[in-house]
């Protein structure tokens, strides 16, 4: 479904003393602020020091290097440190509230009705492995009858209302030049591996990443019966090559200048006129924006004679892998061991795959993220906590502007600048003052690849239905059980989750 991909967060950098991290004593029972001396952790701790190096030569290895030898990295990770340890403690409190829903028959349309369904579906392997590519075997008889270029944009457009987003992807974001609107964005996309890098550099590891990935998809079309799946592999591969090279690279993504190009949809169409471009606003369900902005001028201009250009047996093979590719991991467990094997062995190094349960954990945080957000502070995330933090903050505030009045580099009028903007930064503490309600949102405890599709669709539109509108200062975009933190250029905003307020990032 709708891959994050297409949405742009910025994430603030989490410094830390030292690697380990060693537990925490969570107390349920009271919300005073003296619960905070109850907790054992050492911020710094001698036991992960390696004092046989001098912190003049490797302060890294001088600060971590017995914590490093302690801790080697888990099979089923391909890193390990702090941030790891946090996340796996934090998902044993949210798994516990997820399976006391699932033992709980809520009210439908309720959090625990939700989120206890949809765990129930997603554990439910037997009935998943029993239908095999079922969910999907409709679409794939569907799209392997695109006999031209315009049935493949017309399957295209029905892709894309299912949230899967074979090309590009659109989504809503603030306008760089104007922060106060929110307005659509179309980004480049197309390429499975994501980095054009992958599918132009010569270095030996890009190498065998695009021999494996051929190998993969080949072994996906065989697992749905398709022929030839090895020559539909090559294919595939060829044509996503094509549009690596009309796509823009991570580092010219980076520039503000050139993923800034707003425009009418008038110029869209003649920009891209491949697209039916009426047709698709509709497929999406949504109105034609007001105006928009083309993150990759580039791609989108070359679009249109990339795709002109192919074969219509491997255009049509291409949305067939779109499909298959989104919807693996929801399906039997031949197609969720062929996809760790390419993606969790072969790209990210892990040797063992997650249990099932973090799986499904995963998609429930992406799926009902606020719903559980609203049960996990309510149990782990007391007032004082968050009454401590904003009191750090407000020190912070304060000693950040003494500093900046006393610095010599900069003049009276950039000083008066800065303290402005230090003023005026808004900061997030634990948990969002309004709540999403999912209430309309339809899950049952018998079809996990449903319920996915359901909650990507709710999710995507309730996120398209902010085009063209004030943006939302109170929004959150990252979860109270997210185990990280993020800052906002465009709305000078820092967001702490609860999630990361914890042992050993706060104390």
């Amino acid at each position: 479904m709708l891959k994050t991909k297409f949405m742009k967060l910025a994430c603030v950098s989490m410094l830390v003393g030292s690697v380990g991290f060693y537990g925490c004593s969570n107390d349920k029972t009271t919300d005073k602020p003296e619960a905070a001396a109850e907790i054992t952790v050492k911020a710094i701790d001698s036991a992960n020091f390696d004092f046989n190096v001098k912190p003049g030569d490797n302060f890294f290895e001088y600060a971590n290097g017995a914590w490093l030898k302690a801790n080697p990295i888990p099979d089923d990770q391909s890193s390990w440190g702090s941030f790891n340890l946090l996340r796996e403690a934090t998902n044993t409190q949210v798994r516990e509230i997820v399976e006391n829903a699932a033992k709980e028959s809520g009210e439908k349309g309720s959090a625990k009705q939700q989120i206890g369904d949809f765990f129930k579906s997603g554990m439910d392997t037997a009935a998943i492995n029993s239908k095999g590519f079922a969910p999907i075997t409709a679409d794939i008889e569907r799209l392997n009858k695109t006999a031209n270029v315009q049935e493949f944009m017309e399957n295209f457009y029905y892709l894309q209302s299912k949230t899967i987003t074979p090309l590009f992807g659109l989504y809503a974001g603030q306008d760089d030049k104007n922060s106060s609107m929110v307005i659509a964005q179309l980004a480049q996309g197309g390429i499975t591996l994501g980095n054009k890098d992958y599918y132009l550099a010569q270095d030996e590891r890009s190498k065998t990443i695009r021999e494996k990935y051929v190998e993969h998809i080949g072994k996906m079309f065989a697992l749905i019966k398709q022929e030839n799946p090895e020559a539909k592999a090559k294919a595939i591969m060829d044509f996503e090559t094509k549009l690596a090279k009309i796509s823009m690279s991570n580092v010219e993504q980076r520039d503000p200048y050139k993923v800034y190009n707003k425009m009418s949809i008038a110029d869209l169409k003649k920009l891209t006129p491949l697209v039916d471009w009426d047709k698709y606003f509709v497929a999406l369900g949504i109105p034609e924006p007001k105006e928009i902005n083309i993150t990759s001028t580039p791609f989108f201009k070359g679009l249109t004679k990339a795709v002109q250009g192919e074969k219509i047996e491997v255009l049509r093979d291409y949305l067939v892998w779109n499909l298959l590719n989104e919807s693996a991991s929801l399906l039997s467990s031949d197609f969720v061991n062929q996809q760790f094997d390419f993606w969790g062995k072969t790209f990210q190094g892990k040797q063992k795959d997650d249990e099932r349960w973090k799986k499904i954990l995963n998609a429930i945080n992406g799926s009902l993220g606020e719903e559980v957000g609203e049960l996990y502070v309510e149990k782990y995330f007391p007032p004082a906590a968050k009454a401590r933090m904003e009191e750090l903050i407000k020190n912070l505030r304060v000693a950040l502007d003494e500093r900046i009045q006393q610095l010599d580099w900069m003049g009276d009028e950039t000083k008066a600048k800065a303290r402005e903007k230090l003023q005026t930064i808004s900061v997030k503490v634990g948990y969002p003052n309004k709540w999403k309600n999912y209430s309309s949102l339809e899950i049952v405890a018998d079809n996990y690849y449903q319920n996915i599709l359901n909650a990507s669709k709710w999710n995507y539109m309730d996120m398209l239905k902010k085009i063209d509108k004030p943006y939302d200062k109170e929004e959150w975009h990252m979860t109270p059980q997210t185990v990280n933190a993020y800052y906002s250029p465009n709305s000078n905003e820092i967001v702490f989750p609860a999630g990361i307020l914890q042992p050993p990032f706060f104390y």
